[in-house]
């Protein structure tokens, strides 16, 4: 018989540098699961891996777990093409530097696997910039 599904989480978690801290801990411990079995397994599958790596986390009635690596997020890619670590610490700030359309139409061909039918058709139509905008700010 399958084990009763308690609940599914979705974090974002720095590949091999996984910890009880927070945001870990509390997410986890509220469900009453070991978290440094958790951590060690993550950072375990991720030690190869550098950025940030989404995981989803099956929790089960009887407290026991498993979980899954996504891709990183498109905004990592982008954030390595144009080699900064972080965006504008003001809103009103320095803009972003730019990055020229046939880069950022690299970026999301990384993940091509996880999206979805309607946007692997029309890559270009799910994208943030407008039509006629050649760079995505």
């Amino acid at each position: 018989m399958a084990k009763k599904v308690k609940v599914i989480l979705k974090l974002n978690l720095p590949a091999g540098k996984a910890n009880p801290a927070p945001p870990i801990g509390p997410a986890l411990g509220q469900h009453g699961i070991a978290i440094m079995e958790f951590c060690k397994q993550y950072n375990e599958k991720t030690k190869a891996m550098q950025g940030v790596i989404p995981a989803v986390i099956t929790i089960f009635e009887d407290r026991s777990f498993t979980f899954i690596l996504k891709k990183p997020p498109v905004s990592e890619f982008i954030k390595k093409e144009l080699k900064i670590e972080h965006g504008s610490k003001t809103p009103a700030g320095k803009p972003p530097p730019r990055l020229p359309r046939p880069n950022w139409l690299k970026s999301p061909g990384k993940k091509w696997k996880t999206l979805t039918p309607m946007t692997w058709k029309r890559p270009r139509k799910s994208s943030p910039a407008r039509p006629g905008q050649w760079e995505l700010r």
